[in-house]
């Protein structure tokens, strides 16, 4: 199971197996190190990313969606029961795409974020996604 993130200011990471906790806040002398990866520096120069989305109308749905997953559903199976957008009956895969091609919000996670990470609930003018990364290049 990927590791899943909160997508609110307090960002948490969700281990799989592990039951543990960590905040993305940091444990850094460095006051910018919450931001600062270089796992980050790399995949933010990436020409394309692969996601796959789950979309739903309240940051409530997006949050039990969320724990669903971190209860260990398959996210492709919850994609197509609760995604309110037509990539659900495909598991909720978008494909690839290039910058500029995803609402800003959606881009950031896409690019950002690591294969693998389900994060969410991210809000944009669409509703609510969980989102999960699942390829750069």
């Amino acid at each position: 199971m990927p590791a899943i993130s909160a997508g609110n200011s307090t960002r948490q990471n969700f281990q799989s197996g592990s039951g543990e906790v960590s905040s993305r806040t940091g444990n850094s002398d460095h006051p910018y190190q919450p931001f600062i990866s270089p796992e980050k520096h790399l995949y933010s120069m990436a020409k394309k990313a692969r996601a796959s989305h789950i979309l739903v109308k309240t940051e409530q749905q997006a949050t039990q969606i969320m724990k669903r997953l971190a209860d260990g559903e398959d996210f492709a199976a919850v994609a197509k029961r609760f995604s309110g957008c037509p990539s659900g009956k495909n598991g909720g895969d978008l494909g690839w795409f290039t910058k500029g091609q995803m609402v800003p919000e959606f881009e950031k996670v896409a690019f950002e974020e690591d294969v693998g990470k389900v994060v969410g609930p991210i809000k944009t003018q669409f509703g609510y996604h969980v989102i999960k990364v699942t390829g750069k290049d």
